[in-house]
């Protein structure tokens, strides 16, 4: 705070602009004031004990914004209890309409949080029994539920918030569409339509194999995404804008030097497949556009290329219009192409994998992997990294 008065007043600010500022600050500061309670005190959003993991949005110093599935905070403190002051930005209309997260209170199984468009307050934890605590806070649901403002937290006046958990070593980084998302994993039946409820990021194959691998993971992942076509054709916006973006509904720009994964994972091609056969050329050429992008923003990580577990010989065509095609094969030879004109242009460190199809185990929601059919992924999937990177499975 100090350092924006010292700004606001130094010769570098006209009188007028200083003025609106004040203004605009002395109101924020009355909407803390509000929480400030002679019991609780704030912890703002710029506490540097504060750990975020994902894409965070600090352009405004008083708060943190972000969007995407599995955006992670996590905070240590010796309080009895503790608050999170968020402000959720959900969509008012469609099945996109709210944000779901997984809380975890020291070692406990972790529980769910609704939030909504009008609380900002929540209460994480109470009367927790004296000495050191950890919260944990991870997006359940996608960016298109909306973005979320994180201000801080909420703790008891002589309580303190304490250093942060040493961060994991291993890092990757996933690019993909729902299945990344975990979009219907605890729903019960394939006939069951798509809520926010029944997604959670926590149970992708992205998150648990990155659990079996002792590795910090980002997912930058929404439904429907493709990669020469989404498969609401008329969204326009695609995987090589999104990529650069910190979340879908704000133009700005990811900083890639911030967290340098050591593998990246694609999990692409399922939607560009949903509506019939993509033209080969432009799902290899944009395929290979996207190997380049990856690979200029993280040049020292290996490439790991997915053909998913909803692509097989039937899907989704089979379901839809008694016309299979052979997805999974022709979307496994297309990627195989991109990665050979990679590799001849010097790109090197680019593998491809094959997810196990969707069908042994039942179906979440929408014909969607459910939670076992991700956890089975995931393991076979935290294998073929642990052999590519060698890294030991504990």
């Amino acid at each position: 705070m100090k350092k924006i008065y010292s700004l606001l007043f130094s010769h570098k600010f006209p009188l007028l602009i200083i003025t609106l500022l004040l203004i605009t600050f002395s109101s924020c500061l009355r909407d803390v004031r509000e929480y400030q309670t002679p019991i609780n005190k704030i912890i703002s959003a710029d506490n540097s004990f504060i750990q975020f993991t994902g894409r965070f949005n600090y352009s405004d110093s008083i708060k943190a914004v972000f969007a995407l599935s599995g955006s992670q905070i996590v905070a240590r403190f010796n309080s009895s209890t503790i608050k999170l002051w968020l402000k959720n930005n959900s969509p008012d209309t469609g099945i996109y309409n709210e944000n779901y997260f997984n809380i975890y209170v020291d070692e406990q199984e972790p529980y769910v949080l609704k939030v909504n468009n009008k609380d900002s307050i929540y209460t994480l934890a109470d009367s927790l029994e004296e000495g050191t605590h950890t919260i944990k806070i991870v997006k359940r649901t996608e960016a298109a539920c909306g973005t979320c403002e994180f201000f801080g937290f909420l703790i008891e006046q002589e309580k303190i918030i304490l250093t942060p958990p040493i961060r994991l070593k291993r890092r990757i980084e996933f690019i993909g569409n729902s299945i990344t998302c975990g979009y219907g994993v605890e729903g019960k039946k394939s006939s069951e339509s798509f809520s926010p409820k029944t997604e959670n990021s926590d149970k992708s194959y992205a998150s648990v194999s990155s659990r079996i691998l002792d590795a910090e993971f980002v997912s930058v992942c929404y439904s429907g995404l493709g990669v020469s076509q989404n498969y609401d054709t008329a969204w326009k916006q695609d995987i090589f804008e999104l990529y650069k973006r910190i979340y879908s509904q704000h133009g700005r720009r990811w900083d890639f030097s911030t967290w340098m994964p050591d593998v990246v994972v694609i999990n692409l091609g399922t939607n560009d497949f949903a509506l019939g056969l993509p033209d080969s050329t432009k799902f290899v050429n944009d395929y290979f556009n996207l190997l380049q992008l990856v690979h200029s923003k993280n040049p020292n990580a290996k490439i790991v290329c997915l053909d998913g577990p909803m692509l097989s010989n039937g899907w989704p065509n089979e379901v839809e219009t008694q016309k299979p095609i052979k997805s999974k094969k022709i979307c496994k030879n297309y990627i195989n192409v991109a990665i050979q004109i990679a590799k001849a242009k010097g790109i090197n460190d680019v593998y491809q994998f094959s997810l196990t199809t969707s069908g042994k185990f039942g179906y979440g929601a929408n014909w969607h992997p459910n939670e076992k059919q991700q956890n089975y992924n995931a393991k076979e999937l935290a294998d073929y990294i642990s052999e590519i990177m060698e890294w030991e499975i504990i």
